[in-house]
């Protein structure tokens, strides 16, 4: 068997991607759903949500969470470009360079225009019209997504036009309107793939 041993047991799983996320409700309600379209055995996707936002906090919960990982899987730091200044983001891109496993990706000007991605283009929506979008259209009102409203087909075109507005993939802050959200749908799938994971429809 391939699988990881842990002290508590056998590790059912290839991979484990550990996110740390500023939002406390709608991140963690999408990646909830995004871990229902995989194969359990190939990967677990967890989401730590936090109530304090600040880089900096962001970054020491995510150390304090590493101790956790083992050889192969992935942490990741999920933000929005919000009020912080280039001197928290040249510290999250220094604390990303010093391990293989660590990882950005950071929503401009908001994680809800991934969402949107998941539906359309968001043409030039601010954050404000992302968030009424979100809250009239995907969760209906309610503080989640609406249930089964993610898909594989949905996932994939929000890749391809997040992707297609990326015209600055040299900097960790994505251009307006954009989100890095697509560089981990994209490591999931290169990594499934590698497994000949099939996604559920």
């Amino acid at each position: 068997m391939s699988y990881y041993k842990r002290r508590s047991g056998t590790r059912r799983y290839k991979r484990r991607y550990l996110l740390v996320c500023e939002g406390s409700v709608t991140e963690p309600a999408y990646f909830n759903q995004l871990k229902g379209l995989y194969q359990e055995s190939i990967i677990n996707i967890t989401c730590l949500a936090e109530k304090k936002s600040a880089p900096d906090y962001l970054i020491k919960r995510a150390e304090a969470a590493q101790a956790d990982l083992r050889k192969g899987d992935e942490l990741w730091i999920v933000l929005d470009v919000d009020r912080w200044t280039p001197d928290h983001f040249a510290r999250l891109e220094k604390w990303a360079k010093n391990d293989t496993c660590r990882n950005v990706a950071v929503s401009n000007p908001c994680f809800e225009i991934w969402l949107v991605f998941h539906d359309k283009d968001p043409g030039e929506s601010n954050k404000k019209a992302c968030q009424a979008y979100y809250n009239e259209y995907i969760a209906h009102g309610t503080k989640s997504l609406r249930s089964n409203w993610l898909t594989s087909d949905r996932v994939k075109a929000a890749v391809t036009r997040a992707k297609s507005r990326d015209s600055n993939q040299d900097s960790i802050i994505p251009v307006n309107r954009t989100s890095r959200v697509y560089k981990f749908i994209e490591n999931i799938e290169e990594f499934c793939t590698k497994y000949k994971s099939v996604t559920k429809s």
